[in-house]
């Protein structure tokens, strides 16, 4: 475009004849009109383009973003799997080591007592062997609902193992945990 603005002023400077320089200047306004709208076309698919390309981005990012909360949905459900027990919908060992480690820490830093309860189901094979392992699951949930429904919102409930039971009594001395057995102990019965 500049060398045409500069032929237009050198003829200008140049021209003998008026209608020659007309005919130049019409000849090289000519060519910059062409350029300039090639120029724009150029520009106008660019942008298209550009607009396709953000448009394809977006959709990926929606992806992207879609299944990042599908794994963190699936992880907080691994996470929850993880800690809870299948059968009695209590947190399991690993939840009870979690949290044993949480309580020891407290108790160790404010000295506020703790009582930790062990409940086993008696003869608890013969129940599986005799009646079957859903009547044992059944059995299990039983106990569970029993002891659950026995302590304080702050206690903790897990199944430890196979038909053991911890209970955790936060902020409960000796007398306290011996009172709460006895409750839980005539609930189960």
């Amino acid at each position: 475009m500049t060398e045409q603005v500069n032929g237009i002023s050198s003829s200008m400077q140049n021209a003998a004849d008026l209608e020659l320089l007309k005919a130049t200047v019409a000849e090289r306004l000519d060519i910059i009109q062409t350029k300039v709208s090639s120029h724009l076309k150029g520009d106008e698919a660019r942008h298209q383009q550009a607009q396709q390309r953000e448009q394809q981005l977006r959709e990926q990012l929606a992806l992207l973003e879609a299944e990042a909360e599908g794994l963190k949905k699936q992880m907080l459900e691994a996470n929850v799997r993880a800690v809870k027990d299948a059968v009695t919908g209590l947190p399991n060992r690993q939840a009870y080591d979690d949290r044993m480690e949480q309580e020891y820490s407290r108790w160790k830093r404010f000295g506020e007592p703790l009582a930790l309860m062990v409940w086993d189901i008696d003869d608890f094979k013969k129940i599986n062997d005799q009646y079957g392992h859903r009547s044992g699951d059944k059995a299990l949930k039983a106990m569970a609902g029993k002891l659950r429904e026995s302590i304080r919102e702050t206690d903790f409930i897990g199944r430890y193992g196979g038909e053991e039971f911890v209970v955790l009594l936060v902020g409960t001395g000796l007398e306290g945990a011996r009172l709460a057995a006895e409750k839980m102990r005539q609930r189960v019965e």
